[in-house]
């Protein structure tokens, strides 16, 4: 019985190392008779790499995307804050949180670019300055604005220096209603580089035709433009300007900076004389002692 049992042990064991032969022996079949011999792929290969069955296949470029996000806006409630924004919050000056900056919105203005360095009218270069003496022997006393000296000249005398000749001179005497005195000392003198006769009043500027206007720029110091009368349009590295009204009694000048940009106003300034021009007007007539005396002299006539 025992020995039966053994016997039929060992026949299921045969049995099972058969099956498993017979399966390893058809999966190795299987592999041998669709594998093609190392020839016929080796032939497939470089018929695959050649001729009209090999193409070249574009790389494609890929262009990085760059990503823009607008400024958050401001909430009904105030908060400003945006989907993947976190909101703004603030300390304000007690240290609470606020959702109102604490500081003003700071608006940067783009400067003007020019200001004004010289207005004045320009003076005649002969200026009378007073004269001494009494009556048909008067020493009449000029200023050369040109060399800023003083001359001086009797009626008649030509002033090689100068370029002019003393033609004639009077003091004429006007008693007002009250029964004060005024004198008017007049001279009248050829220039000699015009021929013109000019008259000169003791006590008056008299200036020459024209205004003599300058502008400069701190922004640009290359910048240097000489208007000469309103409505005049000049072009700088700063942009494109108009002289608009020119003002000597304020000595002030309103110019018009003109935009590129339609959707940008013109700006409109009032430039005040910010250095002072180096005119002699204010010592033409400092020397006025002479003409003191002779009004003195002249009195006891």
């Amino acid at each position: 019985m025992r020995l039966s049992l053994m016997n039929n042990y060992y026949d299921k064991i045969l049995l099972l190392l058969g099956v498993i032969s017979l399966t390893f022996g058809a999966v190795v079949a299987t592999i041998f008779i669709s594998t093609p011999d190392m020839e016929s792929s080796a032939a497939m290969i470089g018929k695959s790499l050649q001729g009209e069955d090999y193409r070249r296949m574009p790389i494609p470029q890929i262009q990085p995307n760059v990503a823009t996000w607008p400024e958050a806006p401001k909430q009904s409630t105030g908060w400003v804050y945006d989907v993947f924004t976190p909101p703004q919050i603030f300390l304000d000056n007690e240290g609470n949180f606020t959702i109102k900056p604490p500081y003003e919105d700071v608006v940067v203005v783009e400067p003007f670019g020019l200001y004004l360095a010289k207005l004045e009218r320009p003076l005649y270069r002969i200026q009378m300055n007073g004269y001494t003496g009494t009556q048909d022997d008067y020493t009449l006393i000029f200023k050369d604005i040109e060399s800023g000296g003083s001359v001086r000249a009797r009626i008649g005398t030509t002033v090689d220096s100068s370029a002019f000749k003393v033609h004639s001179f009077h003091v004429s005497r006007d008693f007002g209603e009250d029964g004060s005195l005024t004198r008017t000392a007049t001279a009248q003198i050829i220039d000699l580089r015009t021929g013109d006769t000019i008259t000169l009043i003791n006590g008056e500027v008299l200036y020459v035709e024209g205004i003599e206007i300058m502008l400069q720029s701190h922004v640009d110091p290359t910048v240097l433009v000489r208007p000469t009368y309103e409505g005049e349009i000049f072009s700088t590295p700063l942009g494109e300007y108009q002289v608009e009204v020119i003002n000597l009694d304020a000595r002030t000048i309103t110019v018009r900076k003109i935009q590129i940009d339609d959707a940008v106003e013109d700006r409109v300034e009032t430039l005040l004389l910010e250095k002072s021009s180096e005119s002699t007007e204010t010592n033409v007539n400092s020397s006025t002692a002479p003409s003191i005396i002779a009004e003195s002299l002249e009195s006891l006539f």
